[in-house]
């Protein structure tokens, strides 16, 4: 049996390097920011428009990027193929069922049933673990999914922020309790996309309403249009995969299917 250290542990590896890279590049990029807010007004609705603008002397992101996210992505899905394999070798009859098994829940438990050899019984008991699909554990699925995409299409990858800065509502003088002052920061769940002249946020103020704002924007990158990914920041969900295939690693190395 081939040594897992010396076949998909490299694998995984390498695309540990990749999200170094990318990370490395992308700090560095990021170090002056590639975009500004400016403000309208809206005559129609009175709103202060606020919209996302590219500064000129700051270059795109560079199209190689997205081909170093799409072979970390490659590198971490075929390692779990290959450790698959490796755990399976001792399997009669392989025409079928040699790659790691990304199906539904009740799919997985109907295999269990029908299969006798214990090889791939105990490799199916703890592929069944990690719920291998998108109700159970979505960052495996979503590898799976992004692998199946980067066969078609290379990553796109886009400025994303993070948090925009501060803000605070001062009420006008003459209300009855003018020195209440409402303060927040903007915040998001997930990053936002930039793009230059897309609106990011709209203001309206009663009368007499102060808004003082401290717009420092966090920068970072995220995949863009590309299927499941669209949206996610790239260096977490890269770190999220390169985890995950090590943990099945893990797993199947104390369960002595690999060595």
């Amino acid at each position: 049996m081939p040594k897992w250290a010396e076949t998909g542990q490299v694998k995984i590896e390498r695309a540990d390097q990749h999200v170094r890279d990318l990370e490395r590049r992308s700090v560095a990029f990021l170090k002056a920011p590639p975009y500004r807010l400016i403000f309208k007004k809206e005559p129609e609705t009175g709103d202060t428009v606020y919209c996302w603008k590219r500064r000129a002397s700051h270059p795109g992101i560079p199209l190689e990027w997205g081909a170093i996210a799409g072979d970390a992505i490659h590198n971490l899905r075929s390692a779990i193929d290959i450790l698959w394999h490796q755990a399976t070798a001792a399997t009669a009859n392989r025409s079928r069922g040699t790659y790691f098994p990304f199906v539904g829940a009740e799919k997985l438990e109907a295999r269990l049933r029908r299969v006798k050899e214990p090889s791939l019984k105990a490799a199916l008991q703890i592929a069944r673990g990690f719920k291998p699909y998108q109700t159970g554990n979505e960052q495996l699925w979503l590898l799976h999914q992004a692998s199946i995409m980067d066969k078609h299409q290379v990553p796109m990858i886009v400025v994303c922020v993070f948090e925009a800065g501060a803000f605070d509502i001062r009420p006008p003088s003459w209300w009855s309790e003018a020195d209440l002052i409402l303060q927040g920061d903007l915040r998001f769940t997930d990053p936002a996309l930039v793009e230059d002249g897309v609106e990011f946020a709209r203001t309206r103020y009663g009368q007499g309403l102060k808004f003082n704002k401290q717009i420092k924007p966090t920068f970072g990158i995220a995949f863009g249009k590309c299927g499941a990914l669209q949206g996610k920041p790239v260096l977490k969900t890269l770190r999220e995969f390169t985890s995950i295939a090590n943990a099945i690693a893990e797993a199947f190395l104390r369960g002595g299917l690999i060595r």
